[in-house]
């Protein structure tokens, strides 16, 4: 990684028993309070310096759950999610209201209250009431792409890395002019967008709906007419296209943790020939290859990636042919 500490684009804290914001303890949920975390950007530490003695938090202290802190890297600014206990009377309203305009790199604050949305408060820096998070990846051919995600929506933590990781799969995908694309958990489109510029479709699939939204608004700013994605579970997608008699070339997964072992046999079935895969857990990815194996697919190519420095956590990149 070319960054080793700093590069973590959110961070969630939560609340202790003494008002302090921190990390749970290692196999615990003791909280060990935290002025500044070595790996999060500058940008969310400015604001994690801010926040305790902040206008009107320590009143906040009670109702809050924890806190996530998400850089929105172009514009250098911070959104805060406030995960609270219960709706914030008026008075507590306030405060927050106060902490979104008063903080310097604050984007503007989402309130919800146990997981659920209730509202968003505006910061001073927020242009024409935009708060989504604003990314921009450098491609391997020297552009760049403009990406966008909902505050809470799924990006990669690490932005140097995650270029190199589009950079691998543009590479390793080895498309061609007329090549169709699949990708069964394609989140706001980080690695399908990349390869829309070269190829002649590309199908998106993700079980979030705001995913889903984000994937078709960056097709949109990119000026990508090539894509077209839906919101599916990659299992139930599979098996549509293939009761659809759909074929694809290339396929792009990127599960979960518990990898995507279900939707393999449909692979076949679509005619795909060449599967890149992006894991975050290695025991999954080993039961998954063994069944790519058994369908008659071959490992190409392997690399790990230290998408998360100063952690026992690695990213791992395969292709595979058939």
């Amino acid at each position: 990684s070319p960054l080793s500490f700093h590069y973590r684009q959110r961070i969630r804290l939560h609340m202790g028993r003494n008002g302090n914001l921190g990390f749970h303890r290692n196999q615990s949920h003791e909280v060990q309070p935290i002025k500044k975390c070595l790996l999060a950007r500058e940008e969310i530490n400015e604001v994690l310096d801010y926040l305790p003695g902040s206008p009107g938090f320590d009143k906040l202290a009670g109702i809050i759950d924890s806190v996530e802190l998400l850089l929105s890297p172009v514009e250098g600014s911070v959104t805060i999610m406030l995960h609270l206990s219960r709706k914030p009377r008026p008075a507590e309203r306030k405060c927050i209201d106060e902490i979104a305009k008063e903080g310097a790199g604050i984007k503007g604050i989402v309130i919800l209250v146990k997981g659920a949305f209730i509202d968003l408060v505006y910061g001073t820096q927020l242009p024409e009431k935009d708060f989504l998070l604003h990314f921009s990846h450098a491609l391997p051919e020297g552009s760049n792409l403009h990406m966008t995600i909902e505050p809470g929506g799924f990006c990669q933590v690490n932005a140097e890395q995650n270029e190199q990781l589009i950079a691998h799969v543009v590479k390793w995908a080895e498309t061609e002019t007329n090549s169709r694309v699949l990708d069964l958990f394609c989140g706001m489109g980080n690695f399908s967008l990349p390869l829309a510029r070269r190829v002649e479709s590309v199908v998106g699939m993700d079980l979030q709906r705001s995913a889903i939204r984000s994937a078709i608004r960056n097709a949109e700013l990119n000026g990508l007419e090539n894509c077209t994605f839906f919101q599916k579970s990659a299992v139930d997608g599979a098996q549509t296209l293939v009761a659809g008699k759909k074929r694809f070339d290339i396929a792009l997964l990127d599960p979960p943790r518990e990898g995507c072992a279900a939707v393999i046999p449909s692979l076949v079935e679509l005619g795909i020939t060449k599967v890149i895969y992006i894991s975050c857990d290695p025991a999954t990815l080993c039961r998954d290859l063994q069944i790519f194996i058994k369908e008659g697919y071959m490992i190409e190519k392997i690399k790990m990636v230290d998408m998360f420095p100063q952690t026992h956590h690695i990213e791992t990149i395969v292709s595979l042919c058939r």
